[in-house]
């Protein structure tokens, strides 16, 4: 059924980390000058965890030629394996926990989502959604100073007209 393992130290060094292939009934056996015993048998389940996110990427919104990141937090049985999408289109390349958009365009806007992936299944991140702006509102006429006479009239100022692209 299995091989010799000399002393607990011993089988902890071999496996640091348990895999599914380990799984096994375990028994030990004590030798010593007069005589051996064996133990009852001891089951080891390793059981695999399924990839979950924990953290969901969230919705962004940028303006025309900024940078923005989405992010994702995942857990299960390492490794965890990660593929960035748009509009349901993979992004070549884009195979890490962190998605970073540089120089963003228009055409960027639209839907995000990430598959999280191991040996035992694979998961999808809701869509985060990202909102490009074509130019950030300006003014384009500065309000100037006024100078009145006390009581001689209203002091007003008409908003600056606000231009957006």
């Amino acid at each position: 059924m299995g091989r010799t393992l000399m002393g607990l130290q011993m089988l902890r060094s071999l496996w640091p980390t348990c895999k599914t292939n380990q799984a096994g009934i375990y028994t030990a056996q004590v030798i010593n000058t007069f005589g051996s015993t064996n133990s009852t048998g001891a089951v080891l389940t390793v059981v695999a965890l399924l990839p979950t996110i924990q953290t969901q990427p969230t919705n962004q919104t940028i303006f025309v030629n900024g940078t923005t990141m989405f992010t994702v937090a995942a857990g299960g049985t390492t490794p965890l394996s990660y593929q960035w999408s748009f509009n349901g289109m993979n992004i070549d390349g884009a195979t890490n926990a962190l998605l970073t958009l540089a120089n963003v365009q228009t055409n960027q806007a639209g839907n995000y989502a990430v598959q999280v992936a191991n040996a035992f299944g694979s998961t999808n991140s809701i869509d985060a959604v990202l909102t490009v702006v074509e130019t950030p509102p300006s003014i384009q006429i500065q309000p100037t100073n006024q100078t009145i006479i006390v009581g001689a009239q209203q002091f007003s100022v008409s908003p600056p007209q606000v231009h957006c692209r």
